[in-house]
């Protein structure tokens, strides 16, 4: 416990550091940031066609709010909380501003070919990941905030600006979806089957 508050002190000095506006502490934070808030990024938004200029938006907001950061939590923490909600109100902004949103919803393509075995986690993952952005997104969004980030309903329905029932309803209906398509995908369905044995 004392070694993770000496960790979050050493965050609010950095943070205070680049706040002020230390070149170098702000390069530190910025590298050390960057990967942590890519990754949310594409989780919330897949390969957006405007998935770069989310990131970069997601890191300027996380640099200009660093003199709010309390040592609460992690840097890597507090900054997934700034870019998912960063994240949440671009992509709804955008949605309101036309008449349909044709998100890029599939990654590069997965190594893995239907059928195959699974030789690693990761293979499966991909798998999961692309059956994922089947969902309708307000239902992606809600299971990857749950699960991936283990937010709280209460949480979710705070960073989706939506009433904790309806974030309840997208996270039952979202499972069974997913469920779902895991089932007819030939490859998540021999291992599912596999793994009941």
């Amino acid at each position: 416990m004392e070694q993770t508050a000496r960790n979050y002190d050493s965050d609010i000095e950095l943070a205070a550091r680049a706040a002020g506006g230390d070149r170098s502490a702000r390069i530190q934070l910025s590298e050390r940031l960057f990967e942590k808030i890519r990754t949310s990024c594409w989780y919330l938004a897949g390969m957006d066609r405007d998935f770069d200029d989310l990131v970069q938006l997601s890191l300027c907001e996380v640099l200009k709010s660093l003199h709010t950061y309390g040592g609460r939590s992690t840097l890597e923490t507090w900054a997934e909380r700034i870019t998912v909600r960063t994240s949440l109100r671009y992509l709804r902004q955008r949605r309101s501003r036309e008449t349909v949103v044709q998100l890029g919803l599939e990654r590069e393509g997965s190594s893995f070919e239907t059928g195959e075995n699974f030789t690693d986690a990761r293979q499966m993952q991909c798998v999961i990941n692309r059956l994922m952005w089947q969902l309708k997104p307000e239902r992606r969004m809600v299971l990857v905030l749950r699960f991936v980030y283990r937010h709280s309903i209460e949480e979710i329905a705070e960073l989706t600006e939506s009433p904790v029932n309806t974030v309840r309803d997208r996270l039952r209906v979202g499972k069974a979806k997913l469920m779902k398509l895991m089932r007819t995908d030939p490859a998540m369905r021999d291992w599912i089957e596999e793994s009941s044995l």
